[in-house]
């Protein structure tokens, strides 16, 4: 009996000793600064997790872990209550403090740094009454970003978020003009983001007036996180949004510095820039949620393909047409009909345009035409309707994604304000309503009337600009000009053309007389000389 007892004690022993071999191997630490170490130590070395510096270990927070017994998660949970209650009762201080110990509790939980920096940057700076305590507040919520990438350097979600709080936050709020102020001036502050790695002295990040600008420093930003996705990081968003975000920055900063009178050849050289962005951004392959891969500049050699296969579908299906027509009769006209009857060599182009749009009123669609045919013919015909499909769909597609970015307009834009003419329509505006806040009611005029006759020029060269919201400051200054002056705008005023069309339109959005007059323009517009090179300056 004893001897079999001695025997299970070496038996454990042993087996013990065999445990704790891979144990070891598992756990051994890093030889060096770069050693590999054990597997445990690699994965921490793979996956940046890793606190082995001594600038980001925090004795309370480490003693904290321990006397949780690994109940992390329990600990996380307790401070997150405590930190909406000190919120309710606004007691920022205590706030501040548990949202640290929060962080450096769980560092590598990326939703804590999300959410939190959001509650400090957009929240708890609402509560305050001084833009300088908001902006205050705001700038913890984007350090609390920045310094949960340094626990996380390869989670691109992050950087993605500090664009967005740089440049929206600090430029698109209603206090964007004190943010703007404020964070050109930070010198500490600019220091603090220089130490986490963020140039703020290239060209890239200073503004017109050669210092720091949210927009550009934004932008950088957003370009930290796509040369992580670039690297093979994964960051969940739509690459047709994600990638648009740097070049959006970029428009976006020229509206600013033109808001705050910046317009003149630095105005046109932030335009420039930004288009030139934009197509590039356009030129990138993206992958779209159904599984393709496109360019969003790629919409016209998408339509071609799609013309070329529908050519080819109906050469290969023409022989059913007179079977269709006839069928078909009793739907079309007298005038069809006999359109209809007359050889296609014969036929103007106005004519053929009416037959194509007669023969929709028959017309099936191409998988069931494919079937119709012949047998000898069936098996191409269905793979002619098949690549047919395929190209509509993509472009149907590209197109979609388009307008989600709303991509002509913006090219559009990026082209006209780049023009010395559209940069002294807005620079007329801007001395205008300049002087009639000094109350030089002379001056005022003089500049409106330059600057009428610069916008007319502009929009008739580019009509798409008609409808979109960047017209509704125009109409604004319209206003403004007609109050000052009080008198109504008559036909020799330059632009009571846009003033009819947005009264027309504004009344009945997309109305049959709001489509005439919006092709009647653009008919206008083709005549126009595309030069904006030469404003009107007198």
């Amino acid at each position: 009996m004893n001897t079999a007892t001695f025997k299970r004690k070496i038996f454990y022993m042993l087996a013990m000793v065999a445990l704790l071999i891979p144990l070891f191997l598992l756990g051994q630490p890093p030889s060096g600064p770069r050693g590999q170490g054990g597997t445990l130590a690699k994965l921490r070395e793979r996956f940046d997790i890793g606190q082995s510096s001594l600038g980001q270990l925090d004795p309370a927070s480490e003693t904290m872990r321990l006397a949780s017994l690994g109940l992390r998660g329990v600990a996380a949970t307790i401070l997150w209550q405590y930190a909406d209650r000190f919120k309710e009762e606004k007691y920022w201080d205590l706030l501040s403090a548990t949202l640290n110990q929060l962080s450096l509790l769980q560092p590598h939980f990326v939703s804590v740094w999300e959410s939190q920096a959001h509650n400090l940057a957009y929240n708890v700076s609402s509560e305050f009454d001084d833009y300088r305590e908001r902006y205050v507040w705001v700038k913890k919520g984007i350090d609390f970003l920045v310094r949960g990438t340094q626990f996380n350097r390869r989670q691109p979600l992050l950087q993605y978020h500090l664009g967005k709080y740089t440049t929206l936050k600090l430029g698109r709020s209603d206090e964007k003009r004190q943010f703007r102020e404020l964070f050109r001036n930070d010198n500490t502050y600019h220091k603090t983001l220089m130490d986490y790695g963020l140039d703020l002295e290239q060209p890239e990040a200073t503004g017109s007036d050669r210092k720091p600008d949210n927009w550009l420093v934004g932008r950088l930003w957003f370009i930290k996180s796509y040369d992580l996705v670039h690297a093979g990081y994964y960051c969940k968003k739509s690459p047709i949004i994600y990638f648009g975000e740097a070049p959006w920055a970029l428009f976006y900063y020229g509206e600013a510095i033109e808001d705050e009178g910046v317009l003149d050849d630095k105005a046109m050289f932030a335009w420039s820039r930004a288009a030139k962005a934009w197509s590039e951004y356009g030129n990138l392959d993206l992958m779209t949620t159904w599984g393709h891969t496109i360019q969003l500049r790629g919409l016209d050699s998408a339509n071609e393909a799609t013309l070329k296969a529908v050519e080819l579908f109906r050469e290969q299906t023409k022989e059913l047409l007179p079977e269709l027509i006839e069928q078909g009769k009793d739907r079309f006209t007298t005038d069809e009909y006999a359109l209809l009857q007359k050889p296609e060599a014969d036929r103007t182009p106005q004519e053929q345009q009416m037959v194509d749009m007669a023969m929709q009123k028959v017309m099936l669609a191409p998988h069931v035409l494919a079937q119709r045919m012949p047998r000898e013919k069936r098996a191409e015909s269905i793979q002619l309707a098949n690549e047919l499909s395929e190209k509509s769909d993509f472009a149907f597609r590209v197109d979609r994604s388009r307008e989600m970015v709303n991509y002509q307009y913006w090219e559009t834009r990026g082209e006209l304000e780049q023009t010395p003419t559209a940069v002294a329509a807005r620079r007329h505006v801007y001395e205008a309503e300049k002087y009639l806040i000094e109350a030089d009611l002379n001056k005022a005029i003089q500049s409106y009337e330059l600057a009428w006759k610069n916008w007319d020029r502009v929009l008739r060269r580019y009509p798409m600009m008609l409808h979109e919201e960047s017209s509704d400051a125009l109409l604004k200054s319209i206003e403004r000009y007609a109050t000052s002056t009080d008198s109504t705008l008559g036909d020799d005023f330059p632009l009571n053309w846009f003033y009819r069309y947005r009264a027309i339109r504004d009344k009945n959005k997309a109305g049959d007389e709001t489509i005439r007059l919006y092709d009647e323009f653009v008919r206008e517009a083709e005549n126009q000389p595309g030069n904006l090179d030469t404003p009107i300056e007198q």
